[in-house]
C-alpha cells in the first residue's frame, strides 16, 4: 500500500461517525440529483436500469465496526427520500429502497466485495449501495455504472447513442455524472 492510500485509510478509520454520515448522505443526494438531471436532459428515459461496468473494485472490508454503522446511513436516506420526490423510483417506497440497498450491501460484503449490479432497475438503490460501500466498507472502491434507458436497451434490443453514467472512486470525492457514448441501433 502506498503512502497516499495509507493516509486515506487512516482518515477513513478515524473519522467521526456524524461527519461520515453527513458526507455519505450529501454524496447520495448529489448523485441522485445529478443522475436524474442528466436523465431528464436526455428526455427519452423510461425505466433506468444499471448496465455495463457496474461492479466494485478494491473490495476489502476495512473495518467491521464501521460497516455495522451503515444502517444509520440507510435510515438517513429513508428520511431524505420521504421528504423528496422519488422521480424515477416512483414505484418503490423510501423504506423499500433503503431495505433493498441494505440487503444488497450485505450481499456485497458477504461475497468479498464482488457484486455485479447489472439489471438493477432504478436510481436510488444502486446509488445507495455504492455510497454506503464507499463510506462504510472501503473508502477507495472504484465503481462506474451506466444507466440504460429501460429493460429493452439493457437486454440489447436497441441502443441509444448515449447513456447516463455515474463514476465514484473515493469516499471523499464527489461523483462524476456524465454520458458514455454508444453506437446507436434500433430493434
Amino acid at each position: 500500500m502506498d503512502n497516499n492510500n495509507s493516509d486515506i485509510f487512516e482518515q477513513f478509520i478515524h473519522e467521526n461517525d456524524l461527519e461520515r454520515l453527513n458526507r455519505a448522505v450529501e454524496m447520495f443526494v448529489f448523485c441522485v440529483r445529478a443522475v436524474e438531471e442528466k436523465i431528464d436532459e436526455c428526455g427519452d428515459y423510461n425505466e433506468p436500469t444499471v448496465s455495463m461496468d457496474s461492479y466494485f473494485e478494491n473490495k476489502d472490508v476495512v473495518d467491521e465496526a464501521i460497516y455495522k454503522k451503515a444502517f444509520q446511513f440507510f435510515e438517513a436516506i429513508t428520511e431524505w427520500m420521504q421528504n423528496n420526490d422519488m422521480n424515477y423510483d416512483f414505484d418503490l417506497s423510501p423504506d423499500d429502497v433503503a431495505g433493498y440497498a441494505a440487503n444488497t450491501l450485505a450481499d456485497v460484503v458477504s461475497l468479498g466485495g464482488w457484486y455485479d449490479m447489472d439489471g438493477c432497475i432504478g436510481i436510488r438503490v444502486p446509488i445507495g449501495v455504492t455510497v454506503a460501500f464507499l463510506h462504510y466498507v472501503n473508502p477507495e472502491a472504484s465503481l462506474e455504472m451506466d444507466f440504460a434507458h429501460d429493460k429493452w436497451e439493457y437486454r440489447g434490443d436497441y441502443s441509444a447513442a448515449k447513456r447516463v453514467c455515474l463514476r465514484l472512486k473515493r469516499y471523499d470525492e464527489p461523483g462524476i455524472v456524465d454520458y458514455n457514448l454508444y453506437d446507436a441501433f434500433d430493434m
